[in-house]
């Protein structure tokens, strides 16, 4: 894999200052005060998913007790931008076929295996995503059960995450799975997954008759890109 697009990861989050992609808010409680405010969480959460990559990593047996990120070390700062992302999958009779993810184009939508802490997704076997970036960093470890400073790869997808509503569908009532996007703002919206943990590319379909979300065609997030969102979407089958 090509290291040629270098995002500097300091650079990129001040030129993204407020952007509601790299940052979630957060109610604080203080004596006689309610403050609302947002702290910046693309990268501490970036290092969480990476550390756990290596806990669960048969390189590393002993890291399994370590808990800090700070034992994360991005090597120089930088993650590699990728164009596209191929995934493999076997389809209903049994061939292979391949999906092509690019974050620019409508291929830009991924499933996964819904697990059980995954919050209101009761009865919905599948959690879905935008993916807004293919990425890989160079990573050292130096927590417990390092072995020397040499940096290994790691390859994520930043995705922001669609939400089912509340309706389940069915092949009974000929009904498709319908989805939006949640609030910006929610902790759980944005997230960098394992390219293992993706089954395949997804076709998300806008419910047109829903509308726009922004009818001056102007979104809170250039990250996100959710000038271009709609109210709800249907998971085509």
């Amino acid at each position: 894999m090509t290291q040629k697009y270098h995002v500097h990861i300091g650079t990129y989050l001040r030129s993204h200052e407020g952007d509601p992609a790299i940052k979630a808010s957060l109610v604080i409680l203080a004596p006689r005060t309610l403050s609302n405010t947002s702290l910046q969480n693309f990268l501490p959460k970036l290092k969480k998913r990476l550390l756990q990559r290596i806990l669960k990593s048969p390189d590393h047996p002993s890291a399994r007790e370590e808990y800090d990120t700070n034992t994360i070390i991005i090597k120089d700062d930088r993650m590699y931008r990728h164009n596209i992302a191929r995934f493999n999958y076997t389809t209903y009779d049994v061939r292979r076929a391949q999906d092509v993810v690019n974050p620019r184009t409508s291929h830009c939508n991924v499933m996964v295996l819904s697990s059980d802490n995954d919050v209101g997704h009761e009865g919905h076997r599948f959690s879905y995503g935008k993916v807004l970036g293919v990425y890989h960093v160079n990573v050292i470890y130096v927590g417990i059960g390092m072995v020397d400073f040499t940096p290994f790869r790691v390859e994520f997808l930043w995705v922001r995450w669609y939400e089912p509503m509340e309706q389940v569908s069915s092949w009974d009532t000929s009904t498709l799975d319908r989805l939006r996007f949640p609030p910006m703002n929610d902790e759980s919206s944005f997230d960098f997954i394992d390219p293992e943990d993706i089954l395949r590319g997804c076709h998300i379909i806008p419910a047109f008759a829903r509308g726009k979300r922004h009818h001056d065609g102007s979104g809170v997030s250039a990250c996100a890109g959710d000038k271009e969102d709609w109210r709800e979407y249907y998971v085509n089958r």
